[in-house]
């Protein structure tokens, strides 16, 4: 009887051995990407740290570090997220994925390499980032194109279509008029609509991607549905503040839009001066649309001071294009 069960247990656990194999990854990644835009970044790069796999825990770990950065408007763990990527060029012949799966991947890397650089350009202004940007993410769009097999994760790969045929037509209107490239801006917001319907695993990705596109656009009350769904996943995200800090912003709820962005500051004080100014501007020139000139009063002074520094100066000009 003792062998039996022994037996069974031994079974029992080579079944679970499979099973874990075959949904590591996107399982992982999924429940990763959830705790990254729940503001958890140590405990999203542990569990990405569980992949055997090196490219996938490469790859997983240098999405969430750029996550962190992009939150913190941290150009150093950008940087750090960078040199994580386990593509080191932007050309696919270099790189030859065994299975769908991979390919997947391999496009996620280009399109999180591309977007890395670009966020990185905002910061130093060093053009061939922009360049890096515009190869990166060409190479990951190819990919995407290209995939056949598209079962469980079609979702996932019109998110990332969406976000790149929006933001590079938005971006890059200098190359479009030398017509060395399309403009797809609206295919692109259908397709990150879609993507935040569909995705598996990149769900949180393709939320936020599609209501910071629909609101720039202007579609604000498709923006709103979406961000309801973000904000229901994520009740106290700073991500989800953000978005709905410039939803208020678009419907001219100045009075909103502060309550927020003040919330917002007393976050980043201690921990970002770049968004201390952004929300400081933003404050600013809310309170002048609604006649606060106390609160402009308030914050002017600082947010001078902050101006003073040319690299957040810059920083802030860059970002506006």
């Amino acid at each position: 009887m003792r062998k039996i069960i022994t037996i069974a247990i031994i079974m029992l656990s080579l079944a679970v051995i499979r099973a874990e194999k075959n949904i590591a990854w996107p399982e992982i990644y999924k429940k990763a990407m959830f705790l990254a835009y729940d503001d958890k970044y140590d405990s999203a790069k542990s569990l990405m740290s569980q992949l055997k796999d090196t490219f996938q825990r490469d790859l997983g770990i240098a999405i969430i570090t750029f996550i962190q950065a992009k939150d913190l408007e941290d150009s150093t763990l950008a940087a750090e997220a960078l040199r994580k990527i386990p593509v080191k060029s932007c050309k696919i012949k270099e790189y030859v994925p065994r299975e769908e799966c991979d390919r997947f991947l391999l496009g996620t890397a280009f399109i999180f390499k591309g977007m890395i650089n670009g966020f990185l350009y905002t910061h130093d202004g060093k053009i061939y980032r922009v360049k890096r940007f515009m190869s990166c993410t060409k190479s990951g769009e190819k990919i995407f194109t290209s995939l056949k097999h598209r079962e469980g994760i079609e979702g996932d790969i019109v998110a990332m279509l969406g976000n790149v045929w929006y933001w590079t037509s938005k971006k890059a209107g200098a190359l479009r008029a030398l017509g060395l490239m399309r403009n797809r801006k609206d295919e692109g917001l259908i397709k990150l609509q879609e993507g935040a319907a569909k995705a598996r695993i990149f769900v949180d990705f393709a939320k936020s991607s599609a209501v910071a596109a629909l609101i720039d656009n202007g579609n604000i009350e498709l923006a709103e549905g979406i961000l309801k769904t973000i904000k229901k996943r994520h009740p106290n995200s700073r991500t989800a503040m953000w978005h709905e800090m410039a939803l208020m912003l678009k419907k001219e709820k100045y009075d909103s839009a502060i309550v927020i962005a003040e919330k917002l500051l007393d976050f980043y004080r201690e921990r970002s001066k770049i968004n201390c100014a952004q929300l400081l501007k933003i404050i600013v020139e809310a309170a002048e649309k609604k006649g606060d000139e106390e609160r402009v009063k308030k914050y002017k002074t600082e947010l001078e001071w902050l101006l003073k520094d040319k690299y957040i100066k810059s920083y802030l000009k860059r970002k506006s294009y």
